[in-house]
């Protein structure tokens, strides 16, 4: 992870406005519910099922997903919290530090396919 860390700290002023386009949604909107049956289902006029857990875990497992949204919109924070300190900083340790934190976060967020 180290040198794809590195290579997302150095592009990391460029990449601020192109990574993270936060009018482009590829994901159903939350808020998201987790229903008696352990479905997930949007909070819509007209709810859609959008995922059915197995029996294993269920509650726990849904309650993850359905919390979904709300931990995209915090990671998204972070980032924009860990690159504005990073701006700000006086030391280059410490502006390493918050960069390298925005660079995993894009990671995640890239996993996830909500670049």
């Amino acid at each position: 992870m180290g040198n794809r860390v590195d290579l997302a700290i150095a592009e990391a002023g460029e990449a601020v406005e192109h990574t993270m386009n936060k009018s482009i949604v590829s994901h159903t909107p939350g808020p998201w519910t987790v229903t008696e049956i352990g479905t997930i289902e949007d909070d819509s006029h007209n709810p859609v099922q959008l995922a059915a857990v197995s029996p294993v875990n269920r509650d726990a497992n849904a309650k993850l997903i359905a919390a979904a949204p709300e931990m995209l919109a915090k990671l998204r924070e972070l980032y924009d919290y860990f690159v504005h300190e990073a701006d700000s900083c006086a030391g280059k340790d410490k502006e390493r530090e918050m960069l390298t934190k925005a660079a995993e976060i894009t990671e995640v967020l890239d996993k996830a396919g909500a670049l």
